[in-house]
């Protein structure tokens, strides 16, 4: 899913290269709760683009803890990796148009799943997205 042409793994590693420091800084936590991962080097950045690679792990650990509180419809009650895999196929496309250098977000993820959801929990998140009133806070 993630495979790149030869344009494009070279697009990539000069991307890379020039923002190096920037990805670090971005993507490194060290609150000490939890170990996320980031970009290892070069090569791992051009595989994972345009994922950072702990958000497969955070994405994965919001599905098992959203399964565990009953949060998904009838056939989608235990989404699995497969599903995991359709969001970020999803996600992919929508990013094919962008101009490079932009990273998959959480929100995007999440609308993989939104119609999976619930309607109360559904709901719910409508009524927070109609009542912040700025793009920002609800994709946050």
């Amino acid at each position: 899913m993630l495979e790149k042409t030869d344009a494009g793994i070279a697009t990539l590693s000069d991307l890379h290269h020039r923002q190096a420091g920037n990805l670090k800084t971005l993507f490194d936590f060290t609150d000490g709760s939890i170990r996320l991962e980031n970009f290892r080097d070069r090569d791992h950045f051009v595989n994972s683009y345009p994922f950072v690679p702990y958000q497969y792990t955070l994405f994965q650990m919001a599905i098992q803890n959203l399964s565990q509180h009953n949060a998904f419809e009838g056939k989608h009650s235990s989404v699995g990796e497969r599903s995991m895999l359709g969001v970020f196929q999803e996600v992919v496309i929508r990013l094919a148009e962008m101009p490079l250098g932009h990273i998959a977000t959480f929100d995007q993820m999440f609308e993989g799943i939104r119609t999976a959801l619930k309607s109360n929990v559904q709901q719910s998140i409508l009524i927070a997205e109609h009542n912040l009133g700025d793009a920002f806070a609800t994709r946050i």
